[in-house]
């Protein structure tokens, strides 16, 4: 996707004990003379009530007549409410009136709760932070013709964290933390790591570093064993977003091991979720696998939907990646049943593009088109230059499966470009590759070989080694039709070195392995041809008893496992 993950936004959950009136009479005055300003002061108290009563209630309708409708702030904050209470309960304790003031015809109001988020469905705890304590909503307010209305609303811990990153100095920092203590609790530790989300999505990692190590900061003076683990969880996120894969493994493994010392199973499940994007990038398919596998299994447990959905999501591309198409689609189709009970649509999308690929895949090219056709209209209808040129990437393949190789060209160039506006390096590998495919197929080895070297080059320097077996074996191909059979044979040894150690590193048993041998004979076949191109056909006898030999040995040593012993069937 068009980001390999989406910053999962702090959601606050409001839950007032008490009974109020109806909104229709908030704005009503009292039948009992008060002085002016208390009876402005009880007005205000009891919109701010009612207003949490009608957000905890899911009511998007009664918390709109609350706003003043000539906000700017009015449709983006509903935008986000429509997503949170799609599918959240909210739920709130020891809520409470913590600032009330008012000056001429402006108004302030603080809420503050102990706040959790449920799903609505399943009753499931959906963040890691459960409660979030002493969560404050700040509201300010504007007297018109129809009484006070809200102007705006944000959380005051997250502009607290605004002003914590901004310091120019620990001294700064820490004063400001001291005078605004009463508001430092494990929600602001929460708003420090959702800035690190925010700032990782547009690929600002120097400051997303920074609030990594703020949120461990404060996690660890007020002694948030989540927070802490927390941290630890977003600097390996942060890693997997810069293709430091083997840096961003033990980061993610520290926030296990402390959500499991605290016994936070959401944690647990987040931190596996990581571990197993980051062993596929690594090629170690067995441990992605098994990771996954655990993430899954406890969001089962919990009856977390969304864990179940990105559980089954990690499964069918480990699925995918191994040349096992019945059991990608099979999982996809689970996740998808989830994408779209939760209308999360940036996961449909995703989900669909998955599926276009196993179709793609099993040569069922026109409902392959007829997906990417439906999804780019999608992509260019929300302005995701990304998703917009992955997709049209993958029309250029199905051009190519076509044999209509101009076409296919236009389409790969058009998503390469659309890749380096989106800055996502590790798609634009993907991209060359095809490219490169495309111009062997055309016979164009001298642009192919440049093309090639291209993604060779920066399939190295993302540490992606699946992308880098594709580029070599392209690479290979395009030296062959150059006659450059030297290079070619180091080229095509170079490749099958790579798949024979993701073949062993690969998930289930021996079928399993057999199907990653067949996805890497391209490989094996360009090094034969070179040798008999070089007129040595003894040594390519040797070469390809030697590759036999070697898949019938782990046979033998392994038995005939049935893979639905070893991996987790759809």
């Amino acid at each position: 996707m068009s980001n390999t993950f989406r910053a999962a936004l702090s959601l606050i959950a409001l839950n007032l004990s008490l009974i109020v009136p109806a909104f229709a009479q908030s704005n009503s005055v009292a039948s009992v003379p008060m002085r002016a300003s208390a009876a402005e002061e009880e007005s205000v108290r009891k919109l701010t009530e009612e207003y949490g009563h009608a957000l905890v209630a899911g009511d998007l309708d009664a918390m709109r007549k609350f706003w003043n409708p000539e906000s700017p702030n009015l449709a983006t904050h509903f935008r986000y409410y429509k997503g949170v209470l799609a599918q959240a309960r909210l739920e709130f304790t020891r809520a409470e009136i913590t600032k009330l003031e008012i000056t001429g015809d402006k108004a302030v109001s603080y809420l503050t709760a102990d706040e959790r988020r449920l799903d609505k469905k399943t009753g499931a705890v959906l963040l890691t932070f459960d409660p979030l304590r002493s969560a404050c909503r700040s509201f300010e307010w504007i007297k018109t013709t129809a009484g006070w209305q809200i102007q705006r609303e944000f959380l005051v811990q997250d502009e607290l964290a605004g002003r914590v990153g901004a310091a120019r100095s620990d001294q700064e920092r820490d004063e400001i933390l001291e005078k605004e203590k009463r508001f430092v609790t494990n929600t602001l530790v929460s708003a420090l790591g959702t800035r690190s989300l925010r700032h990782q999505t547009h690929a600002e990692y120097a400051l997303a570093m920074q609030y990594i190590l703020l949120q461990r900061a404060v996690a660890e003076k007020i002694g948030d064993q989540t927070g802490i683990a927390g941290s630890w969880l977003n600097l390996g996120l942060l890693k997997h977003s810069q293709d430091d894969h083997e840096n961003g493994v033990p980061a993610a493994m520290k926030a296990l091991t402390v959500y499991q010392a605290a016994g936070n199973k959401r944690g647990m499940s987040l931190a596996q979720e990581n571990l197993s994007s980051l062993y596929r990038s690594l090629g170690d398919h067995r441990r992605a696998f098994d990771f996954a596998q655990k993430s899954l299994r406890l969001s089962e447990e919990s009856n977390h939907r969304r864990g179940m959905m990105t559980g089954l999501y990690k499964l069918s591309i480990i699925y995918g990646m191994q040349n096992n198409s019945v059991q990608a689609m099979a999982h996809q189709r689970k996740a998808l049943a989830l994408a779209e009970e939760l209308e999360d649509t940036i996961s449909i999308a995703m989900l669909r593009h998955d599926l276009g690929v196993e179709y793609l895949a099993q040569g069922k090219l026109d409902r392959a088109l007829e997906i990417y056709q439906q999804l780019l209209k999608q992509m260019e209808s929300l302005g995701d230059r990304g998703g917009v040129a992955m997709v049209r990437d993958q029309i250029g393949k199905i051009y190519a499966e076509q044999k209509r190789y101009d076409e296919a060209l236009t389409y790969h160039r058009a998503a390469l470009g659309g890749l380096d506006a989106a800055r996502n390096r590790r798609a634009t590998v993907v991209t060359l590759n095809n490219i490169t495919a495309v111009l062997i197929a055309q016979e164009n080895y001298t642009e192919a070989v440049k093309v090639g070297a291209e993604a060779v080059v920066l399939s190295r320097e993302k540490g992606r080694i699946g992308d880098l077996y594709v580029a070599l074996i392209n690479q290979g191909y395009a030296q062959v039709g150059l006659s450059r059979l030297q290079e070619a044979r180091q080229t095509f040894t170079e490749a099958i070195s790579i798949i024979e150690k993701l073949r062993t590193q690969a998930a289930g048993g021996v079928q399993e392995r057999q199907r990653y041998f067949e996805l890497g004979l391209g490989a094996h076949h360009g090094l034969l041809g070179v040798l008999v191109k070089e007129n040595q056909p003894a040594e390519a006898l040797i070469f390809a008893e030697r590759a036999k030999a070697r898949v019938l040995l782990e046979m033998l040593q392994q038995g005939r496992t049935r893979v639905n012993k070893t991996m987790t069937a759809a």
